[in-house]
């Protein structure tokens, strides 16, 4: 029989990056735009990890907590004869359906998640998180996509050179729609005498706040939406810690 070991490899990422904020004004501005890129992916897998860990709790909750093997056949009436079947083979494709949950959630990505949460529980992430909090989460997927690959950060305009630009298709724009709603990004008119700002800020303390701030709420959203009470204490993620911010 087998044993496991494990820690949360986003731990260490959240320990560095408590102590890389407070010297992150030290950095020149590439410097600066990597710190901001490792912010983005560290907040993200955290929520990876916290949504893993939730969803293979619940996992383990229906392979041990439910006495399987004590569950009485069941009658079945053929023709009037009545015949009690034994529910093993029903049983065995339950579990087989909860093992392949279960390897899916090992190593599946943030979008991936959503899916599988919602195939788990009986509502759904956005349900539990409410519509602002999953359009904020789904935007940081789109942010952690971008940096995680090593994708190219790009402005498309509509017609040539520096004419006005558009967002369709650009990974920017859902993170985009989000802060303009927060009153951060204040209009779309973005050109190409502009442009570079517009992606600076991404890259800006009051944005990095913004999506860090959103997934402490989720956080404690789906911490307290565990609704089986042996699970709670089963669920243990260290939270994201307050980031020291100048006034």
């Amino acid at each position: 029989m087998s044993s496991r070991v494990k820690i949360s490899t986003s731990i260490f990422s959240k320990a560095y990056l408590a102590v890389a904020w407070k010297s992150r004004n030290e950095l020149t501005d590439y410097e600066r735009r990597g710190f901001a890129q490792f912010f983005y992916l560290t907040i993200c897998g955290h929520i990876e990890s916290l949504l893993s860990s939730i969803i293979k709790v619940r996992i383990n909750s229906i392979r041990y907590m439910v006495r399987w093997e004590a569950v009485p056949p069941m009658q079945f009436n053929d023709g009037g004869q009545i015949h009690h079947c034994e529910l093993k083979p029903v049983i065995d494709s339950v579990l087989q359906i909860v093992s392949l949950v279960a390897k899916d959630t090992e190593n599946a990505p943030l979008n991936k998640l959503f899916e599988l949460y919602s195939k788990v529980f009986s509502q759904s992430l956005k349900e539990i998180t409410g519509k602002d909090l999953y359009e904020d989460l789904d935007a940081l997927a789109s942010l952690r996509n971008l940096f995680a690959h090593g994708r190219d950060l790009f402005i498309e305009f509509d017609g040539p050179f520096p004419d006005k630009a558009t967002l369709d298709n650009n990974p920017l724009q859902k993170p985009a729609q989000r802060l303009f709603k927060a009153g951060i990004i204040k209009d779309f008119n973005i050109t190409g005498r502009n442009y570079d700002k517009f992606q600076a800020l991404f890259y800006s303390d009051e944005v990095l706040l913004y999506f860090y701030r959103s997934v402490q709420k989720i956080e404690d959203v789906l911490i307290k939406s565990i609704g089986f009470m042996p699970e709670k204490s089963m669920t243990y993620m260290p939270p994201l810690v307050d980031l020291e911010v100048e006034e």
